[in-house]
């Protein structure tokens, strides 16, 4: 029997090439919201910061290259083009150093002043009468110099 057998070397060869969107091909890219379960997620569009539902790919959750995806992630998605409905899929999973990548060249611009408009408008801010009282109560208040330099 031989004792010595040439041992096994495992597939470590990970591509550490930056994938770009292809608009042409339905992809565009996204930022994960929330966990729905069954490899679903609720994820933002960059583009038009609209909600939609995508579905990971199995080679992503499954096998030994699996990734794990959290919430705030950068991903890119691919739109399914056979079905009438609106469905995704996700392709890929983007390091925080391919981010960086991606803002600096240009390719990821994410529109933060039109979030930061819909949610002033989906939370519009309430007042109380008391509120008000207060509001005008330090609208009244004056501070003079004099005072401040007597102290």
């Amino acid at each position: 029997m031989a004792t010595h057998k040439k041992k096994h070397i495992k597939n470590n060869n990970v591509s550490k090439e930056l994938i770009l969107c292809s608009k042409s091909d339905g992809e565009c890219y996204g930022q994960i919201n929330s966990s729905i379960g069954d490899a679903r997620f609720e994820v933002r569009l960059i583009y038009n910061n609209t909600l939609i539902t995508a579905k990971a790919r199995g080679s992503l959750i499954h096998g030994p290259k699996k990734q794990m995806l959290e919430k705030n992630d950068y991903i890119l998605l691919q739109k399914d083009i056979s079905s009438n409905d609106c469905k995704y899929y996700i392709l890929k999973k983007y390091t925080k150093d391919d981010v960086i990548k991606l803002k600096k060249s240009g390719e990821l611009v994410t529109v933060n002043n039109s979030v930061n408009n819909n949610e002033d408008l989906n939370n519009p801010s309430i007042q109380f009468e008391g509120d008000l009282l207060i509001n005008k109560l330090d609208d009244e208040i004056s501070i003079d110099d004099d005072f401040i330099a007597n102290i």
